[in-house]
């Protein structure tokens, strides 16, 4: 049986929930740098496993140097996250990083050309309206 997109989209959901949660209690041991350094050799851990298991091939094109732009910049998303975590409330500043799709959807929609659908538009303003609820401190 081949896991589908729905089934993986579920994994990432749980992991990405519980990646959140770990790394807010890491930092009961460790400051931002340490819990970034031991987080990006937990990465390299995964590279060197994906890299045995698929032997990916390497062609240089354009859709290289885009794949790594992406990299880079999720990296640096994480360490701008873990610093955030460091300072401020997990139940807060993990919503609104959640938020992230929406910048995805924005450019979709100007640069890709994509469309929403109405309920797929009132899904999203119920996102950004739970997230204010959620961030206020009263």
């Amino acid at each position: 049986m081949q896991t589908g997109w729905f089934e993986l989209s579920i994994l990432t959901f749980l992991a990405w929930g519980v990646w959140g949660f770990v790394g807010k209690i890491a930092f009961n041991y460790l400051d931002w740098k340490e819990v970034y350094f031991f987080g990006i050799v937990g990465s390299l851990v995964v590279f060197l496993i994906f890299y045995l298991i698929a032997k990916p091939s390497l062609s240089i094109n354009i859709g290289s140097y885009l794949a790594f732009i992406a990299g880079f910049i999720g990296t640096s998303a994480t360490l701008t996250y873990y610093l955030a975590l460091e300072q401020g409330k997990a139940c807060i500043i993990i919503p609104l990083t959640a938020l992230y799709p929406l910048i995805t959807l924005i450019l979709s929609i100007l640069f890709l050309r994509e469309k929403i659908t109405f309920y797929q538009g009132v899904g999203i303003l119920l996102a950004i309206l739970a997230v204010f609820l959620i961030s206020l401190e009263r």
